[in-house]
């Protein structure tokens, strides 16, 4: 079997396998880390440890760090404090990127049907956000905007945004800007205080921790308004008693990932002689995001004028596993929206497979991974 989902979701590692068959082993500890006794105590240790080695990876502050059940919710939160902080005000314009994951896309929705106003920001046909309409936007609506939302990398193409500098822009017109960084991160170099936005996301199941467990970082945390009250869990930004479990398995994906920072060139350079090699092979096939800076793992291509779907079958009967856009709408049979959002023509899109790497994967991977692809191919030419 070889699993090429990686941008979906990551297996467990064995390092997470390994530390969770010891607590096992152990029975434990077990207890609610808020509790005053020895064994909740232990458990919060653990969490404050997870905290700061987070911290250490992301490049950021402990305290700014709440730990939550992933990325959907960690954007969730922050189109609600969103609405709370400035529904009484005019500030009520939001600009999204309209190749954002759908979580900021529905989110905008809901906002839109408690009086604030979408703005959509176009992308260019090598999956790039057009800062020039984003530009306008700020010129037109410099003191009505409340969010803006743009992803560090796209979850179909790889292909990485701007973002500090997008970052700079917002703060040029005191917009905060939600940078969803569930996809770069563990694929590219990334620093919290580099990128310099508001909130960014973390999900852990896109790291080889349990999945379940994630965290939103605050540059401010002391501004954010919580819409999940409870306890005093999480400085009282997130209440609930905390996924000890889930979070201490994403300290342990993130130590091994702190281990293995140096893999993104090799990973890198095995995609592109990987893409490189079915170019030449098949002169008609497209290459998404090509020339366009990308996240190392990622593959979203296609032969015109074939389905997906058939592709993607063909390549489960020789256990090799891919998806045809973004897990979130793998399940409709409409061609990819990231690539009608890019104007890539229909008999393209509908051929659109999205392949996405590991660390781990070998040169003999990406042999498999082409040969297979290739009979396909071959056989439907």
């Amino acid at each position: 079997m070889l699993y090429l989902d990686y941008n979906g979701s990551a297996p467990l590692r064995s390092s997470v396998e390994n530390f969770l068959k010891t607590r096992l082993e152990n029975r434990g500890p077990y207890a609610n880390p808020n509790a005053s006794h020895f064994l909740g105590s232990k458990c919060l240790m653990a969490i404050e440890k997870s905290r700061r080695n987070l911290a250490k990876f992301l490049d950021c502050e402990n305290h700014q760090i709440i730990f939550n059940s992933g990325s959907t919710e960690g954007i969730s939160s922050v189109f609600l404090h969103t609405y709370f902080k400035f529904k009484d005000t005019d500030r009520k314009i939001i600009l999204v990127s309209d190749t954002e994951h759908a979580a900021p896309i529905n989110e905008s929705t809901f906002l839109e049907n408690h009086g604030f106003k979408t703005v959509f920001i176009p992308t260019k046909r090598d999956g790039e956000t057009d800062l020039d309409f984003l530009q306008k936007c700020f010129i037109e609506h410099k003191n009505e905007i409340a969010l803006v939302a743009i992803m560090a990398a796209n979850n179909e193409t790889g292909v990485i945004q701007p973002y500090e500098r997008i970052a700079k822009m917002c703060q040029e017109v005191n917009a905060p800007y939600l940078c969803d960084t569930t996809q770069i991160l563990g694929k590219a170099s990334f620093s919290f205080k580099n990128c310099d936005a508001d909130f960014i996301t973390v999900s852990g199941h896109k790291l080889g921790a349990l999945p379940g467990v994630g965290a939103l970082i605050l540059k401010t945390p002391n501004e954010f308004i919580p819409t999940i009250h409870g306890g005093n869990q999480e400085s009282g930004l997130r209440g609930g008693t905390q996924n000890y479990v889930g979070i201490e398995s994403l300290n342990v994906a993130v130590e091994e990932l702190m281990q293995k920072s140096d893999c993104h060139q090799k990973i890198e350079q095995l995609r592109d002689d990987f893409e490189t090699k079915l170019v030449e092979k098949f002169s008609n096939i497209i290459i998404f995001g090509k020339n366009a800076n990308r996240i190392c793992n990622t593959s979203f291509i296609s032969l015109p004028n074939t389905n997906a779907s058939d592709i993607q079958d063909a390549l489960q009967m020789q256990k090799i596993f891919v998806t045809t856009s973004s897990a979130c709408s793998d399940q409709s049979s409409k061609s990819s929206r990231v690539l009608s959002k890019m104007n890539i023509p229909e008999n393209q899109a509908s051929g659109a497979v999205r392949i996405s790497f590991c660390s781990s994967n070998t040169k003999e991977d990406f042999q498999q991974a082409f040969d297979v692809l290739s009979n396909i191919y071959e056989k439907i030419q």
